[in-house]
């Protein structure tokens, strides 16, 4: 009895943890010096998730970014004109995103980052 319930909570363990690995992706954009325009790859949004734009601007050189859709859509967009974060969630439908990141400083001293989600 006591290898029965050793073995049935390892099991639940194990269902629960692969559960939790599953769920999420993401993927990712660098925006280094002398870089003008990068883009990330791209990520598959499935029915009931939510794509989680994260965007944050390293230093206090203007940055534009982009998520565009497979049909070569803009779904959202905006400026940064400061060192931070930006971070929210959006609503879409399924669907494959990347996010774009621009420079639009003069001379490509921007240093960024962009990042997508689902969950």
């Amino acid at each position: 009895m006591k290898k029965l319930v050793s073995l049935f909570a390892a099991l639940v363990c194990v269902f629960t943890f692969s559960i939790g690995n599953v769920s999420a992706a993401s993927v990712y954009v660098n925006l280094t010096y002398n870089e003008f325009t990068d883009y990330s790859s791209w990520l598959s949004l499935d029915a009931g998730e939510t794509l989680h734009i994260m965007v944050e601007n390293h230093n206090d050189f203007n940055i534009e970014y982009a998520v565009i859709d497979n049909l070569g859509r803009t779904v959202t967009s905006g400026e940064m004109t400061s060192s931070g974060l930006r971070s929210y969630p959006r609503d879409l439908p399924v669907g494959k995103y990347k996010i774009q990141l621009n420079c639009t400083s003069f001379g490509g001293f921007c240093n960024a980052t962009g990042t997508l989600k689902d969950y």
